[in-house]
């Protein structure tokens, strides 16, 4: 996965992954969306399924950044996987 910080409270994770037709050429899916909420001091999680960002339903605010890492690495409900 490759990691962005757009903002000092925001940051974009990526999956490095063949494409499916041509393997030897590297796109990079979005995965999550995380941005933390200074005033309720949680981050929320974002998944982007297709053109649009969608507000991860199953836990939507997360205390700690650490939290948010093992969601995305465990992927409980398996949106963060690419469909590529």
């Amino acid at each position: 996965m490759t990691f962005h910080a757009n903002t000092k409270h925001q940051f974009i994770l990526y999956n490095n992954t063949p494409k499916f037709e041509y393997p030897n050429i590297k796109i990079q899916p979005v995965v999550i969306r995380a941005k933390y909420i200074k005033t309720r001091k949680v981050w929320k999680l974002s998944w982007m399924p297709a053109i649009k960002w969608h507000l991860y339903v199953f836990l939507p605010e997360v205390p700690t950044l650490d939290l948010v890492l093992r969601i995305v690495k465990e992927d409980p409900h398996g949106v963060f996987r690419t469909k590529y």
